[in-house]
């Protein structure tokens, strides 16, 4: 009898990300609503200032009052401790519409961040934000390999997210060989916008697009991120031309029956052998998804592994998560660098026993 056990070659690779897999870039948590709530007014206070100085194209009321709307969220998210929390309170109360406008701020204000304003403020370790968090570059220097066009991700690898920001696309971005002009652009290369067969499963959907009459549509075009006054424009033309926006299918949260996310992501955890959970806490709200996914884990599979990178790793959360606790091996100290499992970096062939 042969036994093939001992092979590390084309294993199966997953990456679940939670939020402090962006820390270097995103704010999480409380420090987000603070964020949103610095945000609308640095933004309240420029378009006051601007429209008393000369004027501008947009409707500076329009603007005001959207900006308005993102304090208004960013006030709930620190009363909340997150701005996902006060999500969920607007979905068990049927909230639709204000679920929706909730939707639209938070995507429009990861573009801001994102692209302007991350280097306004510090984190709580008094440094500064990164536009990408660098750790996303240093991972695909390594798991991207070269092709005809445009560098793909190894076939063994993929990840799956609870993150609405698009860090690891952004970052992928930069290692295309001709610059994106769009979402689709990048898509086409790495997949994280289809219905099924991605490259990225974001469970709670993400930010950047939204649905008007069967019609998918960019916030704001790739083109006019070139500066936040050129974003301002675009944002006044579509808040007035898209009244009836619906961002509802695209930041969509698991418990919002997000069921084809969490097929999907389930398939591919079935067939995961090396599993790498980064920055990602289990909050209660999103367990039953979370116990679902591990359950699916390396359904059948000999060779399994489960590394949980996080500073603040929880024993008791992996012991209530996972059937067998003492197969997730923590790593709190070293966050410089995501994960890279040796069976990847250095693969080992079968060596053949009989028996």
């Amino acid at each position: 009898m042969q036994s093939h056990f001992n092979s590390t070659e084309n294993l199966n690779i997953t990456y679940l990300l939670g939020a402090g897999a962006s820390y270097n870039a995103i704010p999480i948590w409380k420090q987000q609503g603070h964020s949103m709530i610095a945000v609308a007014h640095k933004l309240i206070n420029r378009l006051s200032k601007n429209y008393s100085e000369k004027p501008y194209t947009w409707d500076t009321k329009l603007l005001i009052d959207f900006f308005t709307k993102l304090k208004y969220f960013g006030d709930y998210a620190v009363e909340f401790g997150s701005i996902d929390i006060y999500a969920r309170k607007l979905y068990l109360t049927g909230k639709e519409s204000e679920l929706n406008l909730l939707k639209h701020c938070l995507s429009v204000y990861f573009d801001i961040w994102e692209n302007f304003y991350h280097l306004n403020f510090t984190k709580p370790d008094a440094t500064s934000y990164e536009k990408i968090d660098k750790r996303y570059y240093s991972l695909l220097s390594v798991i991207l390999e070269k092709s005809d066009i445009n560098p793909k991700l190894n076939s063994n690898i993929s990840f799956i997210t609870w993150n609405y920001d698009l860090q690891l696309e952004m970052a992928y971005k930069d290692f295309m060989s001709n610059q994106a002009s769009s979402f689709d652009e990048i898509n086409s290369s790495l997949k994280f916008m289809n219905s099924e067969g991605n490259n990225v499963i974001h469970l709670n959907g993400f930010r950047g697009i939204f649905n008007d009459k069967g019609e998918i549509y960019e916030n704001v075009e790739f083109g006019s991120l070139s500066n936040l006054e050129n974003y301002l424009i675009k944002l006044n033309e579509n808040l007035k031309d898209f009244k009836h926006a619906d961002y509802s299918q695209h930041i969509k949260y698991a418990w919002e029956n997000n069921s084809n996310a969490i097929e999907e992501a389930k398939s591919r955890m079935k067939k995961t052998n090396i599993l790498i959970i980064i920055g990602y806490s289990f909050p209660a709200f999103n367990r039953k998804v979370d116990k679902e996914l591990v359950d699916s884990f390396g359904e059948g599979l000999e060779y399994t592994r489960v590394i949980y990178q996080d500073p603040f790793a929880n024993t008791d959360i992996i012991n209530s998560i996972f059937t067998n606790p003492d197969m997730v091996e923590l790593q709190r100290e070293n966050q410089a660098q995501f994960y890279i499992p040796h069976e990847y970096l250095s693969p080992t062939k079968v060596k053949e026993m009989y028996f």
